[in-house]
């Protein structure tokens, strides 16, 4: 069979898509997250997470002459003794327990491991693996003996893409700004040589955060939520993942990118916004015609996010070329870069 019948402009855009996947990395996550969104197949979700590079420093680390300890028994605990049941852990540890066992193992404290400093840690834990660095360390386990997953991701994600380069006048979009450290890491990643950060955050809490973790030059905060359209929406104010919904408590204001620039240019644009993307994307269509920034846009959230918004990208500008890379070990995280 030389060619498909029947072809629609739809069937090409999706053959399109593939064919703008720069590397094997990227298709295999591409393939395996399309496979997991039609057919809900947790083996699909397990090859995304076995192959990501989070992953692959867990096995790289861990050796025969230290007991292993997961330190963390939440989700990505759960996580990884779920999809790297290969892995056997000595001890898994949290010094809050919400359960007896995880996924077969017993959960214990601090208190039950003899030989502290004899064994090799892992910390699964995404958001305070400082504090638990600091816990490990004063009671003399040695920093060579800590793996901080949390660390990695937050280090990785939106910068780690070797063919990701950054000039000294960049002109920086954070959508979903969260409590800044994206916005923080940007200004590392650049040595400080940009020319402007926006930083979207609809959260008034972390709008807060946001103005006092990054106060740099032209970093400006806008406590409005990325949308195609300046309105106001129904909003779930949570800390860590506020979304958009149909109906909820606060309300918010939108902005549209393409209004917020007014016509300047932007050269990187990051949106991860608990599933508004696609009508941010939307609203960002002339920035992205006119200037073609490179883009880090999440692509899980949504069923069809992982076709419906490279779509969208190549639509505005078919020269993008498409990256895919994931941070997370329950395959969150997945971004989508177009450069």
């Amino acid at each position: 069979m030389d060619k498909f019948l029947n072809e629609t402009n739809e069937t090409k855009a999706l053959q399109k898509i593939y064919s703008h996947i720069q590397d094997e990395k990227s298709k295999e996550i591409y393939m395996s997250r399309s496979m997991y969104s039609l057919s809900d197949d947790r083996v699909y979700m397990k090859n995304i997470v076995r192959n990501c590079d989070m992953s692959k420093k867990i096995y790289n680390n861990i050796n025969e002459k230290n007991k292993l300890v997961l330190f963390g028994a939440g989700t990505w605990g759960g996580a990884i003794t779920y999809f790297l049941n290969d892995i056997v852990w000595d001890y898994v540890v949290d010094n809050r327990r919400h359960a007896e066992f995880l996924n077969g193992y017993k959960i214990s404290s601090l208190d039950e491991i003899e030989d502290k400093r004899a064994c090799y840690y892992v910390v699964s834990v995404l958001f305070k693996w400082r504090q638990i660095e600091k816990q490990l360390k004063d009671m003399g386990i040695p920093s060579e003996n800590i793996l901080l997953l949390g660390k990695i991701a937050e280090e990785k994600q939106y910068f780690d893409l070797p063919y990701l380069k950054f000039g000294k006048d960049e002109v920086f979009i954070d959508a979903g700004g969260y409590n800044g450290d994206t916005a923080k890491r940007f200004i590392e990643v650049t040595n400080g040589m940009y020319d402007s950060i926006y930083i979207l955050e609809p959260n008034k809490i972390l709008a807060t955060e946001c103005r006092e973790k990054v106060n740099e030059r032209n970093c400006y905060v806008v406590e409005k939520g990325a949308w195609n359209e300046s309105t106001k929406l129904a909003f779930d104010m949570a800390d860590a993942s506020s979304t958009i919904l149909v109906s909820a408590d606060e309300v918010i204001e939108t902005i549209s990118i393409d209004e917020l620039l007014d016509g300047k240019r932007a050269t990187y644009i990051k949106m991860d916004i608990e599933g508004a993307e696609y009508k941010a994307l939307l609203g960002a269509e002339q920035t992205i015609r006119k200037y073609k920034p490179k883009l880090a846009i999440s692509v899980y959230h949504n069923r069809c996010d992982i076709w419906e918004i490279p779509k969208l990208v190549l639509s505005y500008n078919s020269d993008y070329k498409l990256y895919f890379r994931t941070y997370s070990f329950t395959g969150n995280d997945t971004i989508m870069y177009a450069i």
